[in-house]
């Protein structure tokens, strides 16, 4: 396998970077690339990442500290936070994602045998049109890993305040319920789960008042065509 010559800790070691640097620009979740393989080692005890704020961040830092690993062009490609346009609700970008290039495929560690969760918080997708679990390569594990993918299923929206008082709060989230309910239009599950802040697999209760926020009560009506209306009642 052509690993990197050195690893993290031989970096830091080797006062090739000082550690707090080290710490801030890197989340300490991959332990090597390989080049022949095209496969992401990630570190022993990652049960955890996120594959733009880790994998990508961390490509970059062995790429700068390692010449042999810039012989080939990067295996992977932040993309996402592009901005849509301003409302009242504030500044609307894309979700983050990051595409991995060339057949590159992550691979867990082994963990000695022990069957584990593997959470992937963010989005993963590749250039000929696999995303999620399919960019695991496993076919080396001992036991077994289940991948537990949660990409983004929402915008990001930033808003510019300071410390929020419960007016301001109020006012943002009024502005935010206006976008999707101002006109009483009917919304797919997925809308729903985003304007309730689910999770995608959390399951939509139907009723009056099935949801509270604060003195704010969210009743929700099945329309039966997949679609759900929902009514903010203060």
């Amino acid at each position: 396998m052509a690993y990197a010559p050195f690893t993290r800790e031989e970096y830091i070691d080797n006062d090739y970077i000082d550690s707090n640097y080290c710490a801030t620009i890197t989340g300490n979740k991959v332990e090597s690339f390989s080049i022949a393989e095209k496969h992401i080692h990630l570190a022993e005890g990652v049960t955890t990442y996120h594959p733009t704020d880790d994998l990508y961040r961390e490509m970059r830092f062995f790429r700068r500290m390692d010449e042999s690993l810039r012989v080939v062009y990067p295996w992977c490609e932040a993309q996402g936070n592009i901005y849509k346009g301003t409302d009242d609700s504030g500044d609307h970008y894309t979700a983050r994602l990051t595409q991995f290039k060339d057949g590159w495929l992550i691979s867990p560690h082994n963990n000695d045998g022990i069957d584990y969760i593997l959470n992937v918080t963010g989005e993963q997708i590749s250039d000929i049109g696999t995303s999620g679990s399919l960019l695991m390569y496993t076919d080396d594990m001992e036991g077994k890993i289940l991948v537990n993918y949660t990409p983004p299923d929402t915008e990001i929206i930033k808003v510019e305040v300071g410390v929020l008082s419960p007016s301001d709060a109020e006012d943002i989230a009024t502005a935010v319920w206006e976008d999707y309910n101002g006109a009483n239009v009917a919304l797919t599950s997925r809308e729903v789960r985003t304007v309730l802040g689910l999770t995608p697999n959390d399951p939509i209760t139907v009723g009056n008042g099935a949801y509270t926020s604060g003195t704010v009560n969210i009743d929700v009506t099945d329309n039966g065509d997949g679609t759900y209306t929902l009514d903010r009642v203060v």
